[in-house]
């Protein structure tokens, strides 16, 4: 799944346009690098943060 897809998968943003400002922003990070490409693709065992989210890639979002 791509960074800006998951984001919105997530529930962290409505839309996939907050997502992309989000990223371009420098407001996510995955595995401890700020990331800016919003079409990063993921893998299982990532871990995104946004704000106080958190996420591990493949496992369940609260």
């Amino acid at each position: 799944m791509k960074l800006d897809q998951f984001i919105k998968w997530s529930g962290w943003v409505s839309t996939g346009g907050e997502a992309k400002r989000q990223i371009q922003s420098r407001h996510v990070s995955v595995n401890g690098s700020i990331e800016t490409c919003r079409g990063r693709q993921l893998t299982s065992g990532d871990i995104v943060l946004f704000g106080a989210y958190r996420a591990v890639v493949g496992e369940n979002v609260a």
